[in-house]
């Protein structure tokens, strides 16, 4: 227990208790004269709950005893409070941490213990109030306020202070009312949108990551260049930025808009339709930026215009009417379409806007088709719309098509689309079988199958009387008025009426039924079993009728029976079959024939341990698991009446994956609805498939090849070819006025035509023969020093014409074995790329050394470079990298074949090729390692 004291004030005849911390730190004790003490023991608070309960209230006052009072109290009391003094802000503060623990969350401070004499309510100094005006309305009044007391801490007055605060609160409210639809609208937009200011992201709706494939988290990392630069296609990069930066420049109302590509984050490019305006935002100038996903617009336009001259040879020579409508006059119209509205082309030209519609459309339907043709013309609707349209021919016939219409773009601007097929013949074949319903009772009459209408009672009021004689021997006289289901068997109907829930006099719950087999008695007394289609229906004066068509199934039903009879039989063949045969009842194999015990590697020991369902879980692949599972369910349950065929992936007892090719129908068996199925191993077929396709494929890169080859050598022999077709029609032409000179001149022109025509066909002779695997190599001892400066030697004069310098940094003798004459053009390619790809006055530095198990040579230029993404197209066929540039000074000719092939001989060497650069205009280094052999 705590010990504390009782202080005792003789001159003012007072007690109190008091800590001896207080005593020293408050300046109210030092104006009292304590001096008798007498020591008590502290109690705490649970201890007085545990005497007198729980109080409605409870204020704590012991000056400086608080903490230890409090210790103890095991959860909280109705209303608890406790007076401190600000000389003991620590004890306060163990108070309060106390409490908070006990679950106390709000505290009210309180200057004086007295203050609560005077409110009811506890006030902050600061509170702001809501009142109603004299005028009813609304306002908002900031208080202040505060008590005043005199020397002796006797209560004077209270003082406080209002302010008007209305406008300011309904401004606060307003803008998080605004805040909450800014938000609620652009989290739901289908439109990305986002606020730049300045270098900063201020904000980035969830439209924007799923366009992007970034994090909201990602994209709030990056300052604004870094993430146009992280998104945009860098050949768009510089126009988005100048549009964003000019946008917030300050101006107002300033609105741009442009497409550009979008890279997302797995590396597919989208195309995005973006608007950028100027906006004040937290009181700056800020780009409001809008983009739009057109990617899918923009493919299926371009898939349209690369397919518009094979739509006009189609449409030409189609059996059905094209027609394209734009600004409501026709543009294009096929030979099929002019036939049907019977004008020619001419006459339809000379239409004015909107008079195909006052001139071929059908008043009934002018203003509909008006108003559809101007969505699809906008691109308002971009779905295919179909209807039958009723026209008017030149020669005022009417006729109706059948016409299927959509949105396109037609000359960079939306159309419409019109693909019709007459269908005036089928309209009036319509008009006829109406007219032939009359006739159905004759046909009726002579049918084969059972035809009869109920009433509501299920009394018959009609039948086919000839096929009830023929099949039945009934006549309408005995079975007109009769109830249907005094002819069916006991039990049948039985059957019926219980599972169905109906009445036998009336079908109010009737809703028909499909393909139920009834045994019905005949008039001689027999039963023949009959299959029954049935349909509920409403005639003329709204009463509700039956009609019933049945068919004789009596020969049926007895082949079932003895097909029955000879399951026996069918074991014996079935286990000497060469497909897999089982039957499933209940989820679990009831019979497994020996060549699908085969096909799964299991026995049929194993097989019967398995519990109800556990075959589709071990024996079916994850992927069909749950549509065999239901396939299998609709055939034993009976539902599925028809046979299933369905390939089926099988995982076998070694976990070996297989191909069934599985046929499945319900069966009975047992004298219970069963599923049974055939099967055959097709696993060796389908890998004979797969090989197929990967062939397949390989043709339709090859042919993919060819294009490119095509494409490549066209262009790489028209300019040589130019070039000597024209210096020699020149020659012809000139030659007698031309000097020595100048005729050397001319010669020289066709020379190199023929020279660069010459490399063309001889690098294309090298890429055949490696592909083909037909280039041999003549491996020898090789100095390498000497096979580089001897192609040194031959470009000389492409060294000095560029003005390089030249660096070597070789050792006199570097021997190695290596096909001499193609390790000589690699160098030289090597070489000759360094040379021109370099501006003039650059600096070429060429290393060779031996490294471990092998050499090293480098070829280092100051030269235009490579980015990352260019370096992927170095090393491939006809991978040339264009050039473009104010002052680049390069030469960019050729077919892009000789980095290739350099490559590919470096491989045969069994050695590799590697590029290096920092980036574009930055220079690069072509690596050549080449290994000894072991």
């Amino acid at each position: 227990a705590y010990i504390g004291e009782i202080l005792i004030c003789e001159k003012t005849s007072s007690l109190s208790t008091m800590s001896n911390k207080w005593k020293e730190k408050s300046c109210y004790s030092h104006r009292t004269e304590w001096k008798p003490t007498q020591k008590v023991e502290v109690t705490t608070l649970d201890n007085l709950i545990d005497i007198y309960g729980k109080p409605k209230f409870c204020k704590i006052d012991v000056e400086g005893f608080e903490i230890e009072v409090l210790e103890g109290l095991p959860k909280r009391i109705y209303v608890l409070c406790f007076e401190f003094h600000i000389e003991l802000f620590d004890e306060a503060k163990k108070c309060l941490n106390y409490l908070i623990n006990l679950g106390y969350s709000n505290f009210n401070f309180v200057v004086y213990g007295n203050w609560s004499f005077y409110s009811t309510n506890w006030l902050d100094y600061e509170k702001i109030i809501e009142i109603i005006k004299k005028n009813g309305r609304l306002a908002f009044v900031l208080f202040n306020g505060k008590i005043v007391h005199d020397d002796n801490r006797n209560f004077l007055y209270t003082y406080c202070f209002l302010q008007d605060i209305t406008e300011r609160k309904k401004t606060e409210i307003e803008l998080k009312e605004s805040k909450e639809k800014f938000e609620a609208i652009t989290e739901q937009s289908i439109v990305s949108i986002s606020i730049f200011q300045g270098d900063k992201v201020k904000y980035i709706n969830r439209v924007f990551t799923a366009i992007s494939g970034y994090s909201l988290e990602v994209l709030y990392s990056y300052d604004v260049d870094e993430l146009l630069e992280k998104l945009i296609h860098f050949e768009d990069l510089e126009r988005v930025i100048i549009l964003s930066k000019k946008t917030q420049a300050g101006l107002t109302n300033i609105l741009e808009n442009t497409q550009f590509r979008l890279i997302t984050k797995g590396g597919q490019v989208r195309h995005i339709n973006s608007f950028f305006k100027s906006i004040s935002y937290q009181g700056k100038s800020a780009v409001l930026n809008f983009f739009l996903d057109i990617t899918e617009y923009i493919l299926s336009d371009q898939k349209l215009k690369e397919s518009e001259e094979k739509f006009r040879t189609i449409a030409e020579e189609s059996m059905v009417g094209i027609s394209i409508v734009q600004d409501n006059v026709f543009k294009e119209d096929n030979k099929r379409f002019l036939d049907n509205a019977g004008y020619t082309y001419e006459e339809i030209k000379n239409w004015k806007p909107n008079e195909l519609f006052d001139i071929l459309v059908h008043p009934d339907q002018r203003e509909e088709v008006r108003k559809l043709s101007r969505k699809a013309q906008s691109g308002e609707n971009m779905t295919t719309i179909h209807k039958e349209l009723k026209i008017i021919r030149k020669n005022k016939e009417i006729h109706w098509l059948d016409l299927y219409g959509r949105p396109i773009i037609y000359q960079n601007r939306p159309a419409g689309m019109n693909i019709s097929i007459d269908i005036t013949d089928h309209k009036l074949l319509d008009q006829q079988l109406e007219e032939s319903e009359k006739k159905y009772r004759l046909i009726s009459e002579n049918a084969n199958d059972l035809i009869s209408i109920l009433n509501d009672k299920f009394r018959q009021e009609y039948i086919n009387e000839q096929a009830y004689l023929k099949i039945l021997g009934y006549s309408k006289k005995d079975l007109i008025g009769k109830n249907i289901w005094d002819y069916v068997h006991p039990e049948d109907r039985e059957r019926m009426l219980s599972s169905r829930e109906i009445s036998i006099v009336s079908f109010q719950e009737f809703k028909g039924f499909d393909r139920e087999e009834l045994r019905i008695k005949h008039k001689n007394g027999h039963y023949l079993w009959l299959e029954y289609t049935s349909k509920v229906f409403v005639d003329d004066q709204g009463k509700s009728k039956a009609i019933i068509i049945s068919r004789d199934i009596t020969e049926r039903k007895l082949t079932e029976q003895k097909l029955k009879e000879s399951e026996e039989k069918f074991r014996t063949i079935a286990e000497e079959s060469m497909v897999g045969i089982s039957i499933i009842q209940n989820d679990v194999f009831k019979y497994i024939n020996q060549k699908l015990l085969d096909y799964i590697g299991y026995t049929p020991e194993e097989i019967k341990k398995w519990k109800p369902g556990e075959l589709f879980d071990i024996l079916i692949h994850p992927d069909q698991r749950e549509e065999f599972k239901e396939l299998s369910r609709l055939n034993q349950t009976g539902e599925n009446k028809s046979t299933i065929h369905i390939e089926v992936s099988l995982i076998r007892k070694n976990g070996e994956i297989i191909f069934l090719d599985l046929y499945g129908r319900s069966i009975i068996y047992q004298g219970r609805t069963a599923a049974m199925s055939i099967s055959i191993d097709i696993t060796d077929l389908k890998k004979a498939l797969k090989v197929t396709e990967n062939e397949v494929e390989k043709l339709r890169e090859i042919d993919e090849i060819k294009d490119e080859l095509i494409n490549r050598i066209s262009h790489e022999l028209k300019t040589p070819l130019v070039s000597i077709y024209s210096t020699t029609s020149y020659l012809i032409n000139h030659f007698n006025d031309l000097d020595e000179e100048s005729l050397l001149s001319f010669i020289k022109t066709i020379y190199d035509g023929g020279e660069r025509l010459k490399r063309l066909v001889e690098n294309l002779m090298l890429v055949y023969q490696i592909e083909s695997g037909m280039l041999k190599l003549n491996f020898r001892s090789v100095n390498l020093r000497n096979l580089i400066e001897n192609n040194i030697s031959n470009l000389n004069w492409l060294l000095i014409q560029r003005k390089h310098s030249l660096k070597l940094h070789m050792p006199q003798e570097i021997y190695f074995t290596v096909d001499e004459k193609m390790m000589t053009h690699v160098i030289n390619n090597l070489l000759t790329n360094a040379f021109k790809y370099t501006q003039h006055d650059g600096e070429i530095v060429i290393e060779l050394y031996e490294i471990k198990n092998g050499i090293e040579l480098k070829i280092k230029d100051t030269g235009i470079g490579f980015s990352e993404k260019e370096k992927i197209l170095l090393f491939s066929r006809f991978g040339k990298i264009e050039r473009y540039g104010k002052g680049l000074d390069v030469d960019i000719e050729g077919p892009g074949l000789g980095l290739f092939i350099a490559d590919q001989i470096v491989r045969l060497h069994d050695g590799e090729l590697i590029a290096e650069s920092d980036g574009r205009n930055k220079g690069s280094t072509f690596i050549v390692r080449l290994y000894r052999k072991v």
